[in-house]
């Protein structure tokens, strides 16, 4: 589900579910509020999703949500040969993983604003190790979804166990800006609109193992 009018008031805390519960995303707050007033859920299971939130009654009139476009999926994303891939891959969270966390937690899922496309890239350092929020990816993915603004990225989204099952919620960013392309090898690197927190667990690729609280350059 994704808004192009989003805002919300200091004080609001959103929360979305599906059906059972079984999936929740929450608390949402006014961190979420970006210059080009969007956000989008991520996929849940079934057929029902629930928007609910709570805000100071002062600001009520301040409140923006507005639902442009939905994006339902005609195969499951959560199925039992999730994380399913060739002999010559290895699972991240197997222990033939161990001593590559810090690059997995580098990892990010991109989908873009509409939910059609699925990409993946990578969030990597500077040589000064300032932990701007740049990530890199595929040029053809900004081919196929030129609008980086809407483009959201979730990290962690692997398997909860060895044994492929189904991914986890993951720790989701909305929205980036452009830095640079170029088809010619295929790169595009773009700069997501927040910097991580430092207890999410996510890291940089390149010159750093975790990432510290900063400004944006």
């Amino acid at each position: 589900m994704g808004f192009d009018q989003f805002h919300l008031p200091k004080g609001t805390e959103l929360y979305v579910y599906n059906k059972n519960g079984e999936m929740i995303t929450g608390p949402i707050t006014e961190a979420e509020n970006n210059k080009n007033n969007f956000w989008r859920t991520l996929p849940y299971k079934g057929e029902n999703i629930t928007i609910d939130f709570k805000l100071p009654t002062s600001k009520r009139l301040l409140l923006k949500l507005h639902v442009s476009s939905v994006a339902y999926g005609y195969k499951s994303l959560y199925v039992s040969n999730f994380g399913a891939s060739s002999s010559c891959n290895i699972n991240v969270v197997c222990p033939e993983g161990t001593g590559w966390e810090s690059e997995r937690n580098s990892v990010a899922l991109i989908t873009d604003g509409s939910g059609r496309f699925l990409f993946s890239g990578a969030l990597i350092n500077n040589t000064c190790t300032l932990n701007i929020p740049y990530l890199l990816t595929a040029n053809h993915c900004y081919i196929d979804a030129p609008n980086v603004s809407q483009w959201q990225f979730t990290f962690q989204a692997w398997s909860a166990t060895c044994t492929p099952s189904q991914n986890t919620n993951g720790v989701t960013f909305n929205g980036s800006t452009l830095k640079a392309n170029y088809a010619g090898s295929d790169f595009c690197l773009v700069q997501l609109n927040q910097i991580p927190a430092a207890n999410s667990g996510i890291s940089y690729s390149g010159w750093s193992k975790q990432v510290l609280l900063r400004p944006l350059a």
